[in-house]
């Protein structure tokens, strides 16, 4: 307690302001609340000590034994653990040796001899600049370094002469989440950066980006190096990049004519982004600029999410976009609060205030009224774009004449963190009946959406799939994009982690692919299956279509020929033109024949010689059927479906060659796929056609 009475690193003043319910207690009950209690509570004591940057620093399993001021006192600052995010001990004790012979740890020297050292100057804070930049400072209580940690970096001060660039990336105006529920202490979390490489969190500047960086921060030095002022120096280089799509070279030479009075990167952020400058050759360069509108329902979102998938519209390395969004009546104040600020800021951000609650589909269509781009790009309110997401719709849109695309996406954390990719295949007309798996990014030309009559109210919650349904049956040609251009934020109520959210949402996408099946005058009936969201189509085979089989049993010992072949022949339900039987030997008995198959549509060849390619050749030309089926004695239909379940598809002009699942099961022999049972709504077969 004597200890700590001394110490600036306990403060009563600043442990009274953070914990208002002991206001009433004097500071010598506010020591003993902290001993006591609140170091346990993980309560700061000052702005000089910060217990959770303090406790990553500490090898100890157990925090809550651990005192962080008297740790330090006596062992954490001979270790070279940080009190703070500013503070160096390292840097202090090796720079002011006469540390060690005072009874004092480098924090309480250096705060208290602070006006009498020759050079005071922090790698992270210089006191003399700071008082002189802010002469108020001077007329506290308290010291240059806790001001700043308590209330300067709040107001936008910087902490020496050369961090102001830096400091830009940890102020930047738009980015202060101010509609946020919390305090948001960009400081801290952007020195945590420095130190500990965290190149997977959000930065605090779109245009800046922590993993295209990292390795240059990283490779530079150890911990007693100057990141700042190495930050500094590779960012104040005009041919470095602080992302892979802002070039501050090209930038400066376009629109500041290599003025250097301003940072490239400073103007773009302040100026540049709303005026629509590109930024790099590369943008420029583009043949076709059409202008995009990204369209957007809003309702009752999470203010930081709203404001994150405006502003990753707001930072697209294309510019040419428009950003529509219509509030759907929201009861939440902040969405009407937010969504005015965005379009007071940039003229390209249009809202519509609905009057009354239209629903997503009803929404969506609202926002689409605001827009005149030639593309329509759809994004939900809680998502977000990639930086050079309509940069690569544009590039695709100028060389394949995209009309309709779509893109791999990302599914993200709450807080912005990757948890996996959707690496999705190249348009699969098929697979969209089965199960929306397009979802985000998609674009597409106007033209084709109003058509398609737009959003149906009737789909809410599967009104994207019926979209992208309807849009496959009005191009040639649907564009895959193999990137990831989207960030799809997993939530509570997103569909994306919690399948039981919105059931609702099963049943729509259900009718949506029947629509699909009217409009497209396919005869069949649509089933669930054993996913959410998945789905299966049974189709119902046109007229009797002749079939020759090829059953292939040289594959079988010849004393399994005849129970091998009864129970193939006791699968058919089908009408069968022919069925070919290649045996190795002869049979030991005669083959039984069923009501299925009469006397002269059976086969037998007995071959053991011909290799199964020339042997398949040879009977082919012999088949009347127009369809034919290959299998051999090691597989085993498993239901009296098979047959049907591959003509519906082979039916299709479209499909070539078709076939079924193969399970091993406990005779070590294979069955084909299982098809669905008619009697059960669950169907428990997916297809695989060419």
């Amino acid at each position: 307690y004597r200890s700590l009475s001394k110490s600036c690193l306990f403060n009563p003043d600043y442990y009274r302001e953070k914990n208002p319910e002991l206001s009433g207690l004097d500071d010598r009950k506010l020591l003993f609340h902290y001993l006591l209690l609140g170091y346990r509570e993980r309560r700061q004591p000052s702005p000089l000590l910060n217990p959770e940057y303090y406790y990553r620093q500490i090898d100890f399993p157990d925090y809550q034994r651990v005192e962080p001021i008297s740790h330090y006192m006596k062992h954490g600052w001979r270790d070279g653990v940080n009190p703070n995010f500013l503070f160096d001990t390292k840097f202090c004790v090796s720079n002011y040796p006469e540390i060690q012979n005072s009874k004092l740890n480098p924090v309480d020297y250096y705060v208290k001899n602070m006006a009498s050292l020759d050079n005071p100057t922090l790698p992270y804070f210089d006191p003399n600049f700071y008082i002189t930049k802010y002469p108020d400072v001077s007329e506290g209580r308290i010291d240059p370094l806790s001001h700043y940690l308590w209330f300067g970096y709040k107001e936008g001060k910087v902490p020496r002469q050369d961090a102001t660039l830096y400091l830009m990336f940890a102020r930047f105006e738009d980015r202060q989440l101010k509609f946020a529920d919390k305090e948001n202490d960009v400081l801290q979390r952007l020195i945590e950066f420095l130190f500990f490489g965290k190149a997977t969190k959000l930065s605090d500047n779109p245009v800046f980006d922590p993993s295209f960086l990292v390795e240059f921060i990283n490779n530079g030095g150890g911990h007693n190096a100057n990141l700042l002022q190495r930050f500094n120096e590779y960012i104040s280089n005009l041919d470095n990049r602080p992302s892979p799509w802002f070039d501050p070279n090209y930038y400066s030479k376009t629109y500041l004519e290599y003025k250097t009075d301003i940072h490239p990167l400073e103007h773009y952020l302040k100026t540049g982004v709303y005026n629509g400058l590109y930024p790099s050759q590369k943008v420029a360069d583009l043949k076709k600029k059409p202008l995009i509108s990204i369209i957007v329902p809003v309702y009752n979102v999470d203010p930081n999410y709203l404001t994150i998938c405006i502003r990753s519209v707001l930072f697209q390395s294309y510019p040419h976009w428009q950003l529509c969004l219509a509030d759907d009546c929201s009861t939440k104040g902040h969405v009407k609060e937010i969504l005015s600020y965005w379009q007071e800021k940039d003229k390209r951000i249009k809202v519509v205030f609905l009057e009354k609650n239209q629903g997503i589909s009803g929404a969506t269509n609202a926002a689409v009224e605001l827009a005149t781009g030639e593309y329509y790009g759809f994004l939900d309110n809680d998502d977000e774009l990639k930086a050079e997401c309509l940069f690569e719709v544009v590039k695709a849109i100028n060389e394949t004449g995209a009309e309709v695309m779509y893109s791999d996406e990302d599914l993200i954390t709450g807080d912005g963190e990757r948890a996996h990719t959707f690496y999705k295949p190249d348009y699969n007309e098929e697979l969209l009946l089965c199960h929306n798996y397009i979802t985000h990014f998609v674009v597409t030309h106007n033209k084709h959406f109003h058509k398609a009559g737009g959003f149906d109210s009737d789909k809410d919650g599967a009104q994207d799939l019926d979209l992208f349904l309807k849009l496959s049956e009005q191009v040639d040609a649907i564009h895959h994009i193999p990137k990831s251009l989207y960030n799809w934020r997993a939530s509570e109520t997103s569909t994306s982690i919690n399948h039981d959210q919105k059931g609702y949402a099963g049943e729509a996408g259900k009718r949506a692919v029947e629509a699909a099946l009217k409009r497209r005058q396919i005869d069949g009936v649509v089933l669930n299956a054993e996913w959410a969201y998945y789905f299966y189509v049974n189709r119902k085979v046109i007229g009797s279509p002749s079939i020759s089989i090829v059953l292939d049993l040289r594959v079988c010992s010849s004393n399994k020929y005849e129970d091998i072949f009864s129970a193939f022949v006791a699968s058919i339900d089908a009408p069968v033109a022919q069925l070919f039987v290649l045996l190795g030997s002869e049979p030991v008995a005669k083959l039984q024949i069923s009501e299925a198959i009469s006397v002269d549509q059976l086969n037998t060849i007995v071959d053991n010689q011909t290799i199964s390619s020339v042997l398949y050749n040879k009977i082919v030309k012999e088949c009347r059927g127009e369809h034919i089926v290959f299998i051999d004695g090691n597989t085993t239909p498993d239901n009296n479906y098979w047959i049907n379940n591959l003509l519906s598809y082979s039916q299709d002009e479209g499909v070539g060659c078709v076939r079924g699942w193969i399970f091993q099961n406990d005779e070590n022999n294979y069955k084909v796929g299982r098809t669905p049972d008619l009697s059960n709504s669950k169907a428990k077969y997916y297809g695989e056609f060419l």
